[in-house]
C-alpha cells in the first residue's frame, strides 16, 4: 500500500471537480490521487508537505500539484478556520487525442512540470484567483473554456517556483501508510520538544538504522533535515507575523541555543533570523 489513494468524486455532468472546502482544518493525511490539483488557500495557515518539500502555507497561496504527487496539509493548532478552492482534473480529461493537439502543447508541458509541484506568484496568482469563483458560475462548454483559460495563463507564466526536487513516484514509497503518517503527525505536533532519531525509531518500532533508511526512502531526505525544515519553517512564520523576540522564537522552534538556532536558520534560508525578518517585513 502506498500513501493513501484518495478518491476524487466528479460532479454529475462535469469532466473535472471543483471543490469549495471550509472546515476547522485541512485534510492532513499523507495521500495522493491520479488527478492534478490546483488549490487556492483562502483562509488558514500551517505546514504543507508536497513530495520532498516542506514549507509553511498561508492565505493567498496558489499551487498546482501533478498526478500522484503525495501531499499533506497540516493546519496550525491556533488557526480557527481553514478554507480553500480546489480543482481536480485528470491529465487526459478531454481525451488523449485532445491533449495531443499542437494547441495544447503548453498546457501538456505544464501538467508535466506539475509533477514537482508549482507555486504561482505575482500577477499570475492575482489573475487566476479572480477567475476561480467565476468558474463555478459557468455551465457546460462555458465552464470548460473558463478552465482552459486558467490553465493557459498558468502554462505561460514565468512567475513560478518548483516545490519538490523530484516528481511523483509512488511505486518507490513504503507500503505502510499508517507508520509514515504517525511519524509526520508526531513531528508536526512536537517539533518544539527534544526529538531524537532514537526516540523516533522507537515510535516507528524500528532500530535507529532501519528508521533512518526508511525515512530517507519515504521523504527523499534525512530525518534531521526534515526536522530542521519543520522548525525553521515555523520560525520564519513567527519572524514575519509576530513581534516575538528571536530568543522566544528560538525556544518555541525547539532549539535550546541561540547559536544553534542561528546556524540552522542560516543553513536553511541563507540569512540570519534578524536579516530574514527585516527583509520580509520591508
Amino acid at each position: 500500500m502506498k500513501p493513501v489513494l484518495r478518491k476524487i468524486l466528479l460532479q454529475s455532468g462535469n469532466s473535472f471537480s471543483y471543490e469549495h472546502y471550509s472546515a476547522a482544518h485541512f485534510y492532513n493525511y499523507w495521500h495522493y490521487h491520479p488527478e492534478l490539483e490546483l488549490v487556492f488557500i483562502r483562509e488558514g495557515s500551517g505546514t504543507r508537505l508536497i513530495g520532498d518539500n516542506v514549507e509553511p502555507f498561508k492565505p493567498g497561496d496558489l499551487i498546482l500539484m501533478g498526478a500522484n504527487l503525495p501531499h499533506l496539509w497540516r493546519s496550525d493548532d491556533a488557526c480557527p478556520h481553514s478554507e480553500s478552492i480546489a480543482i481536480h482534473i485528470l491529465e487526459d480529461f478531454a481525451g488523449k487525442e485532445f491533449m495531443q493537439l499542437p494547441e495544447m502543447r503548453k498546457i501538456k508541458d505544464l501538467f508535466h512540470r506539475a509533477q514537482r509541484g508549482i507555486i504561482f506568484e505575482g500577477k499570475t496568482r492575482e489573475t487566476v484567483i479572480e477567475m476561480l469563483p467565476d468558474l463555478l458560475e459557468k455551465k457546460d462548454l462555458g465552464r470548460l473554456i473558463a478552465l482552459l483559460s486558467i490553465f493557459k495563463i498558468l502554462a505561460e507564466s514565468h512567475e513560478t517556483r518548483f516545490l519538490s526536487k523530484m516528481g511523483a513516484n509512488t511505486a518507490t514509497l513504503p507500503n505502510d501508510t499508517a507508520r509514515i503518517n504517525q511519524i509526520y503527525a508526531y513531528v508536526l505536533s512536537h517539533f518544539d520538544e527534544n526529538i531524537t532519531i532514537e526516540s523516533m525509531g522507537k515510535l516507528a518500532n524500528m532500530s535507529t538504522t532501519s528508521f533512518c533508511r526508511y525515512f530517507k526512502k519515504c521523504s527523499n531526505k534525512t530525518f534531521v533535515d526534515f526536522l530542521m525544515e519543520i522548525r525553521i519553517g515555523y520560525a520564519c512564520k513567527q519572524l514575519i507575523e509576530t513581534d516575538k523576540t528571536i530568543g522566544q522564537i528560538c525556544q518555541e522552534s525547539g532549539y535550546n541555543s541561540i547559536s544553534n538556532f542561528n546556524n540552522f536558520f542560516k543553513k536553511a534560508t541563507k540569512m540570519t533570523p534578524s536579516a530574514y525578518q527585516k527583509y520580509y517585513r520591508k
